[in-house]
């Protein structure tokens, strides 16, 4: 069963300032502010030009960054993956299950 990954959509521009990223897909917006948790999950989506990331390897990444269990972030990594994805700020790829 193919696993969705994702990464950041090559047509979105993204610029942090402070810890907060400033983030809109090109060329008319709008601009996102995202900030705290919302901020740590965009730094480990990968750019366009990297290999897209599952969510499970998202989740890794996010709970070791918080110094948290992977279980205590799943589901706000997976709503708000959902949600940028909704936005038109990621890519979703396929690839096979492993």
């Amino acid at each position: 069963m193919p696993d969705e990954c994702y990464r950041r959509h090559r047509d979105v521009a993204a610029v942090e300032d402070e810890g907060r990223w400033y983030v809109a897909h090109l060329p008319d917006g709008p601009i996102h502010c995202l900030e705290g948790s919302a901020a740590v999950i965009w730094e480990e989506l990968p750019t366009s030009t990297e290999a897209a990331a599952g969510r499970a390897d998202l989740v890794l990444l996010v709970a070791a960054r918080a110094g948290v269990h992977p279980d205590a972030v799943d589901g706000d990594v997976a709503d708000f993956v959902a949600r940028l994805a909704s936005l038109g700020l990621l890519e979703t790829v396929s690839r096979p299950g492993r």
